[in-house]
């Protein structure tokens, strides 16, 4: 496997576990078609009104392997603007194809970002909630 497929993978596997952390259930890992992919599909609940409302979190994954311990910082290296006009408009078409077959009614899409320092082997997720697409 190439080495920026693995930090991918990696990236997906922190994700997943940060999401659950934050209570959601995730539904769909990488759900494909041929136009498109959506690397985590999730549902969270939550009360509006007293009344329980389940909610279906597309989520885009962007990691990053840099070394943050020198000049460069988690701020300064901006994963998400990864996420060009070409990709948005494939998460688009992807998104609504789920949401006809699958009957839903609310969903947000949200990107988590996932830094990965190869040295402390420790990892940092950014999460950027309800992005409008």
């Amino acid at each position: 496997m190439a080495k920026h497929n693995e930090i991918g993978v990696l990236g997906e596997q922190i994700a997943v576990k940060f999401l659950v952390k934050r209570g959601m259930e995730v539904v769909e890992l990488n759900h494909w078609r041929k136009w498109g992919e959506i690397d985590i599909v999730a549902c969270a609940t939550s009360r509006v009104n007293g009344d329980k409302k389940n909610i279906i979190h597309f989520v885009e994954i962007k990691s990053t392997s840099k070394d943050y311990t020198g000049n460069v910082g988690i701020d300064e290296w901006r994963p998400e603007d990864m996420l060009h006009s070409n990709k948005i408009k494939r998460l688009k078409r992807v998104i609504q194809t789920y949401i006809l077959e699958n009957d839903v009614d609310e969903w947000v899409f949200d990107v988590v970002i996932v830094y990965l320092n190869k040295r402390t082997r420790i990892a940092k997720c950014k999460y950027l909630e309800d992005i409008i697409l």
